[in-house]
């Protein structure tokens, strides 16, 4: 069984969860579009809030074009 099958690499949502952490910080800092990459990723590992995120910077156009759609 590889590392990746028997669970001794990082889980998905424990991926999700870093990622938000980062982008997150990111946003404070006022690093937008490494804040907007960093939530992308992590919503598409499934994270909600980050997904949410996601279509908030897109409707406002933070860190990327305005994007309502």
């Amino acid at each position: 069984m590889s590392k990746l099958q028997n669970g001794s690499s990082k889980s998905r949502q424990s991926k999700a969860r870093d990622w938000f952490d980062r982008a997150y910080q990111a946003w404070k800092q006022k690093n937008l579009s490494s804040a907007l990459r960093f939530f992308t990723a992590a919503a598409q590992a499934g994270d909600k809030g980050a997904q949410v995120n996601v279509g908030y910077f897109y409707d406002k156009g933070i860190g990327t074009r305005r994007n309502r759609s």
